[in-house]
């Protein structure tokens, strides 16, 4: 398993890193796009993994009412399959969706660290080392995990913080390399499912209420 991932994911992407820090002389510049064009190649996969949380936000109502008074387990579980065969929901979707993408996200993370060990200027327009912690933009990223989390229905956000106030320590004593992957990555979240909603989700909503006055 180790070989394969060298092979078909931590390769190419250490020779595509490398080869556009050589074209642009800049390390941080070279981040950004390297982690634009990731998520650019990832956004069907976004697409599908938001139309399957949205499936699941569309019925989490009717599971709430319809399993609220029933405390056996088993029969819960009965009820709720049964709801997700009537919506044809398949809760493993979005699982397969998620683990898909986990080995390029620790693909770009451990080639950044490699050709950062490997070149003698790594900064970002002359003024930001990224070979060392950078708190200010450290800040930023945990400030927007925070308000990623916040979005998240409520039932998720506890855990979501309790998650955050743990790394958060780290975060701020990551090299600033890193930071800058993550800020695109969360950027691109917002982004996409501000996307998602406006141009997916409320059209469909207001198609609805027209056929359904």
């Amino acid at each position: 398993m180790k070989e394969l991932f060298q092979v078909l994911i931590l390769s190419p992407f250490e020779i595509f890193l490398f080869t556009l820090f050589v074209l642009i002389k800049d390390f941080g510049l070279a981040i950004l796009l390297f982690s634009v064009i990731l998520r650019l190649l990832l956004l069907p996969i976004s697409l599908l993994q938001l139309i399957e949380e949205n499936k699941l936000k569309k019925i989490k109502k009717r599971l709430d009412e319809e399993t609220k008074n029933t405390k056996d387990l088993i029969k819960k579980a009965e009820l709720i399959n049964n709801i997700y065969k009537e919506e044809k929901f398949n809760p493993f979707k979005n699982i397969f969706f998620q683990l898909l993408v986990i080995p390029v996200y620790l693909g770009a993370v451990v080639s950044i660290l490699n050709i950062l060990k490997k070149i003698s200027n790594p900064y970002f327009i002359n003024l930001m080392n990224l070979a060392k912690p950078n708190i200010p933009l450290g800040v930023i990223v945990i400030a927007l995990n925070f308000y990623y989390a916040f979005k998240q229905p409520p039932e998720s956000r506890k855990i979501l913080f309790f998650i955050l106030g743990l790394i958060s320590i780290i975060i701020l004593t990551i090299p600033s390399a890193l930071l800058l992957y993550f800020l695109v990555n969360l950027l691109f979240v917002f982004l996409e499912r501000k996307i998602f909603e406006r141009y997916l989700v409320k059209p469909v909503i207001q198609s609805i209420k027209i056929d359904n006055p």
